[in-house]
């Protein structure tokens, strides 16, 4: 199987993966408890678990990677940049691992530090 067709079936994987996790986050975030207000406690508590902090963080993940996979796909669409098409993939690699480490970190720091 050839590299280009591997990450197009990826993006594809990645937008049905998103819209689940998206619908999830949705779910709980909004719709599990009609009556109770989104607060910053409350927000707290859910990233105090590992299953809501992992559906944040795979959140983040997916979209990171769909995005930056878009991109990519656009800069082979363009035939001047097709040439460049290598660096413009590493770096976009690049781009996506420092956001998804920050993103990480992030959640993290949320989930421990915030003062209630």
């Amino acid at each position: 199987m050839r590299k280009n067709t591997v990450y197009w079936l990826l993006q594809r994987i990645s937008a049905v993966a998103l819209i689940v996790l998206l619908g999830l986050h949705l779910w709980v975030e909004h719709f599990s408890s009609p009556h109770s207000t989104v607060t910053l406690s409350v927000v707290h508590n859910r990233l105090n678990t590992f299953k809501f902090l992992l559906l944040d963080y795979g959140l983040l993940v997916l979209a990171l990677f769909h995005g930056l996979n878009g991109v990519r796909n656009i800069a082979l669409d363009s035939t001047r940049l097709a040439l460049h098409i290598k660096g413009i993939s590493w770096s976009l690699v690049i781009v996506g691992v420092v956001f998804t480490i920050y993103g990480g970190v992030a959640l993290w720091y949320a989930s421990q530090f915030v003062s209630l």
